[in-house]
């Protein structure tokens, strides 16, 4: 027990003795003739009790032994309970009861019951039926108003107990005179009907046995009635943290009889009895229990409706609005009794409940296709990547902020790099995932290719594999009114008109001269990549150039490094080969941001050379870097390519092969890193299998060869894609394909399994439950501020157990020796929690010092480099 502690207890005995002198009638009442009865003096000490009660305790301590009070005792009442209500700290809180009991000195029977009495009226629990009809902010401006009053009433009624103030109503069955306890206490309940008498009837047979407490009955009518909504567990918070060590609650601080029994008049009279003390902990200990209940039920629910979501997502591609509002509210009201749980846990001293994860299920979702999958994830450990190099393009990403001020990244909607590193939540993917295939996209884009099939000749509705029988100027004009039909998508898409009747002449032209050029060297795609780089040069906002200066060692005169603008970002957009040169696109690109800019930046990203595959993960790199801060711009390109997909699959057009390829292979990228949500690329896959024909076969294998092997190696994706793989394989089986497209699906298909040699495994060591508890303790947990609660936890282990059986000894010598695995902050922290520990178990210290000693000398005789910071680390400890 800490000064602190002890100073507090010594300055309670000394309440407790005045307090309970007072009730008794043992102090002399002061002479009225030596009093001052000024009214101006009599309403000032009131209105400084309402205004600053904790800050003028010693004026107000003052002007009560020289003020006739008497006759404002009722104005007195409310004037000290408004005036508590602005008390923060402990301080204030001690200078409050301190005024209260020099009151209760003077007029026990005036002020002090009168003042219990609205207490308990004020401490009443909500009403759950009035808060139903409220509105939503209505009701969280009502639960904070009542929240702040009752936390603060409620410590004053446990002070005031622990200060003896209580004493007289305690020792009195029902109540002292002028306190009926039966009806303050059923107060809320008043109006319940049949029930409410029953309960009243209760309450008042509760309170005439002796021994009753008034604190213990205010706990009981706040706590008790709330084990449904637990609306009140931020008082059960705050009332267990500040008197746990005045009243025992805590499991480590133990009420020994400081505060609680004292001798007045030669009588043994207890103040704060350890039965009253026992019963405070059993009532806010059911309390937690119940919490824990209703938060083990929450959480299975949320995992429910987190599975039913991601199933919803994966075959239909979409969540409603009122679902995800529906499972982000119930998350947060997950997490806000999560954390108040594990705060009214700590505040107790009992130990932190264990709550299920989504990923300790077995039941993992999958695309509904014929057959299920046995063996997904039974090689998952192989690795998301190939080899190392791999795994640094993928998953180091530039963070921008090393580079640039953070002034010039709050445009965006800025998101934690560990979002994007770590795997993302299924609530993440439900959020990034919606708005990329919505209703009124669909039907835009159906809009769009009908009046393209109205306009088309009757050949482009057939399936592009029955063509063969046509001649070479039939397929060269078909390739190009299906390219010029692309073109029209891309320019809506873009917001542009489209090719008007009076452009009827150069649009026929157009075509002959592409199917010209079909027939000699098959470059069609020329007019097609110039007329991308016309309308991108249209869409080019212009702005003044940002100019790079740098001033010379002389101090006057500054030189140009680089002019730079939007435009020139977007000219070295398609010279991008090397990683370097994606990041410092993305730095450039920061210079110049804008949302204008941004937009511009995603239409550009998406036009992408077709015929330049290499560049497509350096492109998917740069949407990366920048989505960490600028997530419109990741959003926008997955957005634009997932509609893209969607209308080359309905149209297939024979002549954009190469687009829908590039089009696969830039969602598989941006899957991988993590920018594309995963259930994009599997609605791809999905919508590629129901209709099994060539051109879509060479697309899903496109896309397989692209980001199978990261899906595969995922936990939550494997078994979506041994599902997929073998329909794949169930439908090359009975279909009769050509040896080509049998090629295509066996390299796919081995894309997709891993190997086990491609990083080796380590064998995993074996541990028990307490074995992993007390390195969570050590390495983890340990801080300054929580040495005190891992001492505790770690004495309460079975040190004494036979043989050793759970490896508790072995583990605290292993952790304890091995103090390198530490961080470095925190050593002096181990060497505090070893010296605690070693009073209670000599043998530990003794291992603990010998070993570390020995392992100095050894460090020192081989003198390996490798292992000066461990023996630096040692030193210190």
């Amino acid at each position: 027990m800490d000064d602190s502690t002890l100073k507090r207890h010594d300055r309670l005995r000394g309440l407790q003795r005045a307090n309970l002198d007072s009730w008794r009638g043992l102090i002399p009442a002061l002479n009225p003739a030596s009093l001052d009865a000024n009214i101006k003096k009599n309403t000032g000490f009131i209105k400084k009790c309402k205004t600053n009660l904790g800050q003028e305790s010693a004026q107000l301590l003052r002007e009560v032994k020289q003020l006739r009070l008497e006759k404002y005792a009722s104005e007195i009442v409310p004037a000290v309970l408004e005036g508590v209500l602005k008390c923060k700290t402990a301080s204030e809180y001690a200078a409050a009861i301190d005024v209260v009991s020099a009151l209760h000195e003077r007029f026990p029977a005036q002020f002090t019951v009168p003042l219990i009495s609205q207490l308990l009226k004020a401490l009443q629990p909500p009403n759950v039926t009035a808060l139903g009809v409220m509105t939503a902010e209505q009701r969280e401006r009502e639960e904070q108003g009542r929240l702040g009053r009752q936390r603060v009433f409620l410590r004053l009624l446990g002070e005031m107990y622990a200060a003896g103030l209580l004493w007289a109503v305690d020792a009195q069955p029902g109540g002292a005179a002028g306190l009926d306890l039966a009806a303050a206490f059923a107060l809320s309940h008043a109006s319940a009907g049949a029930a409410g008498s029953k309960f009243i009837a209760k309450v008042r047979e509760m309170v005439q046995q002796p021994g009753h407490c008034v604190l213990v009955g205010a706990l009981q009518n706040l706590f008790l009635s709330d084990r449904e909504h637990h609306l009140s567990i931020i008082l059960a918070i705050s009332f267990a943290k500040a008197l746990r060590s005045d009243l025992g609650l805590s499991s480590d601080s133990a009420t020994d009889g400081c505060v609680c029994n004292m001798v007045v008049g030669g009588v043994d009279t207890p103040a704060v009895t350890s039965e009253a003390c026992r019963r405070i902990r059993s009532v806010l200990g059911d309390y937690l229990d119940s919490a824990i209940d209703r938060l083990r039920a929450m959480s299975r629910t949320l995992i429910k409706m987190r599975q039913n979501n991601e199933e919803r997502l994966f075959n239909k591609g979409i969540i409603h609005a009122d679902v995800k509002e529906k499972f982000e509210r119930h998350s947060r009201a997950f997490e806000k009794l999560g954390d108040s749980v594990n705060m009214l846990c700590d505040a107790l001293g009992a130990v932190q409940p264990y709550l299920e994860d989504a990923a300790d299920g077995h039941d993992q979702l999958g695309i509904v296709f014929d057959g299920p999958a046995t063996d997904a994830g039974k090689d998952s450990s192989a690795g998301l990547w190939e080899d190392d190099e791999e795994r640094v393009f993928y998953e180091s990403i530039l963070d921008l902020k090393s580079k640039l001020p953070l002034s010039m990244l709050e445009s965006g909607r800025q998101k934690q790099a560990a979002d994007r590193i770590g795997s993302q939540t299924p609530a993440a993917e439900n959020e990034a995932g919606d708005g990329s295939d919505n209703d009124s996209d669909d039907a835009k884009f159906e809009d769009i290719g009908d009046s393209a099939v109205d306009a088309s000749t009757p050949n482009e509705s057939a399936d592009p594999d029955d063509g063969g029988a046509d001649d070479d100027d039939g397929d060269g004009s078909r390739n190009a009114l299906d390219m010029l039909e692309y073109q029209r998508f891309i320019a809506q898409r873009r917001g542009q008109e489209s090719p008007t009747t009076s452009d009827s002449t150069d649009v026929e032209t157009s075509a002959t001269t592409v199917a010209a050029s079909a027939r000699t060297n098959g470059a069609g795609e020329t007019e097609t990549a110039g007329c991308q780089e016309s309308t991108s040069s249209q869409t080019l906002p212009t702005e003044g150039a940002l100019t790079i200066v740098q001033q010379t060692a002389s101090g006057g005169a500054t030189h140009t490094l680089a002019p730079l603008n939007f435009a020139d970002v977007l000219r070295r957009l398609p010279t991008v080969t090397t990683r370097g040169a994606a990041d410092q696109l993305a730095v450039d690109f920061c210079y110049v941001n804008n949302r204008a800019n941004r937009r511009a930046l995603v239409s550009a990203l998406v036009d992408a050379p077709r015929r330049q595959m290499f560049v497509i993960p350096l492109y998917a790199r740069v949407i990366a870097t920048l989505n960490l801060y600028f997530s419109d711009i990741g959003e926008g390109v997955v957005d634009e390519l997932s509609r893209e997909f969607s209308w080359l699959a309905r149209k297939r057009f024979k002549g954009l092969l190469d687009t829908r390829l590039k089009n696969a292979r830039y969602l598989a990228e941006l899957a991988k890193f993590r920018v594309a949500p995963l259930h994009v690329p599997f609605r791809c896959a999905k919508q590629l299998l129901e209709e099994f024909h060539a051109q879509n076969v060479e697309v899903l294998c496109a896309l397989l060869d692209g980001c199978g092997r990261f899906l595969r190696a995922q936990a939550k994706t494997a078994e979506r894609v041994e599902a997929l793989l073998e329909v794949l394989l169930r439908k090359r089986r009975v279909m009769n394909l050509d040896d080509r497209t049998l090629l295509l699906i066996e390299n796919a298909c081995s894309a997709c399994r891993l190997t086990s040699g491609s990083r080796p495994v380590r064998p995993v060591k074996y541990r028990t439950p307490y074995e992993q508890y007390i390195r969570k303790l050590i390495y983890e947990d340990l801080s300054p501020s929580t040495a005190g609660t891992v001492c505790t936890r770690l004495r309460r282990l079975p040190w004494n157990e036979p043989d050793d059986v759970q490896r508790v000894r072995h583990a605290l010598v292993s952790c304890f020796t091995k103090v390198w695995k530490i961080k470095h902050a925190n050593v002096p922290q181990a060497a505090m929690v070893l010296a605690a520990l070693g009073h209670a178990h000599p043998w530990f210290r003794v291992t603990v010092v010998d070993t570390v000693l020995e392992n100095i000398k050894l460090g020192l005789e081989g003198n390996l480099f490798a292992r000066s910071q461990r023996r630096i680390a040692e030193v210190l400890y």
